[in-house]
């Protein structure tokens, strides 16, 4: 493929990227709350049962001789938000039909105890199996839909070079009921007028929710609704929305650790009713001691971004899509020298 520019045809193109970028961050939030939270509580893990655990066979997943020789100290789990705003939430399977229009890269250092998330932009144009499992090439987030997560997995490693074998899948509508839990007594943020308009207008029917609006602004408590809707907003700069993504999830990492042991069986199982996940309560429960280092920091990237140019349009090859293409070899080598340093 071709080394793409970002195309300057349409400053549309680079609002519709800020935008996926900005929903990738978000859930990536909400999804890295959700593992490290259930870490947390893994103490009475085997009491529970209403964690979807889902098996997936390794040779399936497409991964290489090569990433086989990847640095075993660092975990890699995908993250997938699911494009459905079904409210039947405790149905997964439902719940957790569609396409992958959030997928990320939670990656974990066992050694430094450092976290990094890698974003693939849902429009990204790349080689995967359809769902009669024959090659295609489209919007990698049909991956998902075509093959459930074991398809998203193998399109993942086999175009970026990775050794991804485990994943939490959660859809937007989970995610409202995920920082429901974690969320103590509300989350108190200072808000400008500009943000209290936002939270409004994306939390109204049209998304699917039905939140009460805010009627002031200042230090103000937020719904779970409002929380999510909070971190989305993109109506300013990149680094004012950050801060608000982070503030909200320092909040709730921070009401996570501060559960009681008695609480623990309680929120636990409220937790996983909204999750669906390969990982093992073995898995989950070694990264629990990472939730007590204070300076725990999630480093973010996004692929196509800053190092991985590309360009957005619709092309003769993709049958009326949107798409961003760019080239993945380059992307694979700044994927693997981000996570690895290599």
């Amino acid at each position: 493929m071709n080394d793409f520019k970002i195309s300057k045809k349409k400053s549309t193109y680079r609002k519709h990227k800020r935008q996926l970028l900005m929903f990738n961050t978000i859930t990536s939030i909400v999804l890295a709350v959700c593992v490290f939270a259930t870490a947390a509580l893994g103490l009475v893990a085997y009491t529970v049962s209403n964690m979807r655990h889902t098996d997936i066979i390794e040779e399936n997943v497409g991964i290489s001789e090569e990433a086989k020789d990847l640095p075993k100290e660092i975990i890699n789990i995908a993250l997938f938000g699911i494009d459905s705003r079904s409210t039947k939430v405790e149905n997964l399977t439902e719940a957790l039909s569609g396409r992958s229009d959030t997928i990320i890269i939670l990656s974990i250092n066992t050694i430094d105890k450092s976290i990094k998330m890698t974003s693939i932009l849902r429009d990204s144009w790349v080689p995967m199996l359809n769902s009669k499992r024959k090659p295609t090439t489209n919007k990698i987030n049909a991956a998902y839909s075509f093959g459930g997560a074991e398809n998203a997995l193998r399109t993942v490693n086999t175009n970026f070079g990775l050794n991804i074998t485990d994943y939490v899948a959660v859809n937007m509508q989970q995610m409202v009921r995920i920082v429901d839990i974690l969320d103590g007594d509300g989350l108190k943020v200072n808000i400008t007028p500009m943000e209290m308009r936002r939270i409004n207008e994306l939390s109204d029917n049209s998304e699917g929710f039905n939140s009460p609006p805010l009627t002031k602004h200042g230090l103000v408590k937020l719904n779970p609704v409002q929380a999510v809707c909070y971190t989305r907003i993109r109506d300013d700069s990149e680094e004012t929305r950050v801060l608000r993504q982070q503030k909200i999830l320092g909040m709730l990492f921070e009401n996570a650790k501060n559960l009681s042991p008695a609480e623990y069986p309680a929120v636990l199982n409220k937790l996983l009713a909204f999750v669906e996940t390969s990982l093992s309560f073995d898995d989950i429960y070694q990264f629990a001691p990472m939730l007590s280092i204070s300076s725990l920091h999630l480093q973010t990237t996004a692929v196509p971004g800053k190092e991985v140019v590309a360009q957005g349009g619709i092309f003769e090859d993709t049958n009326g899509t949107w798409v961003w293409k760019y080239d993945i070899d380059k992307a694979k080598n700044y994927i693997l020298k981000w996570i690895y340093g290599i």
